[in-house]
């Protein structure tokens, strides 16, 4: 899901529901690794203006190498292993 907001424009890779219609249910951000400072706030920004235009109070974070939770200014962001 491409969107803008606040004049920036970010991509959401998976919504489940219909964020249409009906209202998201679960929103999903997959990158390989947070380990690069720009890939992680580019990632995380994404996942969080979604939260905030959707209405939804969590996120998922998927990832190859990291397993954490982190709170962000509009929920928190479960940050999960791929394989897990």
């Amino acid at each position: 899901m491409r969107f803008a907001q606040r004049g920036k424009c970010h991509e959401l890779d998976f919504v489940v529901g219909n964020a249409l219609l009906d209202g998201a249910l679960a929103l999903v951000q997959v990158t390989t690794t947070m380990d690069d400072e720009i890939t992680a706030h580019r990632e995380l920004i994404a996942l969080n203006s979604a939260m905030e235009r959707l209405e939804v109070e969590e996120g998922t974070m998927v990832t190859l190498d990291e397993c954490r939770d982190t709170q962000t200014d509009h929920g928190i962001v479960h940050v999960v292993l791929a394989w897990e």
